[in-house]
């Protein structure tokens, strides 16, 4: 309303303590108080003007309860960015379309940034039948079921070199997706491996990561969704925060029990 000093907001939130971004489409200041789950009041600095404003507000707390699914993870990411939820990631609106095309890769991307605990698997490993073309005399196919972002340990020894690889069958010249690896070559003798793994069950993620991750695609989704280059840039800071704190929390939990035989880390192509 014109010239309006405060705005009492009404509906779903969570339960406070939370934090209310809001902007408005005059030059204000905002003073937020009494928060409540059913509402909360903004006071403005600078009366709206006469003829009226438009208020935004991005309401940043957890709103949807347990998390079980990636579909939860995603609409918690677009009830912070203040947008409608979808009702699945295929869904045929420019929302889904984008968290779609998100996912996965931010996905990748941050368990490849951590050794996270809940995220290490342990695997043997056998030695394909045909070797490498030149140079090395083993190949072994990564594991692919969960798929392997990132070894992390093996047993071989500790001067025995190893990379990560594209590996073809040796079967025929041309190669298709069925004779294809992404491969270990190395001349050590190699049985096993600790590797990152794409864990895509939420429910066996840490509840931290959980919560840096809906703000990662919050973040990622805050400018394409929104144009707003100062809310993305408020997304960013709380996201880095929260992932601070749960590699923080992530690299206390457990006890090196043993010395690692082989240290160096290697990037999968």
């Amino acid at each position: 309303a014109g010239a309006a000093a405060a705005q009492a907001v009404t509906g779903g939130f969570p339960t406070p303590p939370y934090t209310v971004l809001a902007y408005a489409t005059w030059s204000t200041t905002h003073l937020i108080t009494l928060k409540t789950t059913t509402g909360f009041t903004d006071t403005f600095g600078t009366p709206a003007p006469g003829g009226g404003g438009t208020l935004r507000y991005v309401v940043l707390g957890s709103l949807s309860g347990p998390v079980a699914t990636s579909l939860n993870i995603v609409n918690n990411a677009l009830l912070l960015l203040g947008d409608e939820t979808i009702t699945s990631l295929g869904q045929d609106v420019p929302r889904a379309r984008l968290m779609n095309a998100l996912y996965v890769p931010t996905l990748d991307e941050v368990l490849r940034m951590h050794n996270w605990n809940f995220a290490q698997v342990r695997v043997k490993m056998s030695a394909l039948i045909c070797k490498p073309a030149w140079e090395f005399s083993y190949q072994f196919a990564l594991p692919c079921s969960p798929m392997c972002l990132l070894v992390l340990e093996t047993d071989m020894n500790a001067d025995d070199a190893w990379r990560i690889e594209f590996g073809r069958s040796c079967a025929t010249a041309t190669s298709t997706s069925a004779d294809c690896y992404r491969v270990l070559v190395t001349d050590g003798c190699l049985s096993n491996i600790l590797y990152i793994g794409r864990i895509d069950d939420v429910q066996m993620w840490d509840p931290l990561f959980v919560d840096a991750f809906t703000y990662e695609l919050a973040f990622r989704a805050a400018y394409p969704l929104t144009r707003n280059a100062t809310l993305a840039e408020v997304f960013k800071k709380e996201k880095d925060e929260r992932w601070r704190l749960a590699k923080s929390r992530d690299g206390q939990e457990g006890k090196l029990l043993r010395t690692i035989r082989t240290t160096a880390l290697t990037s999968v192509r």
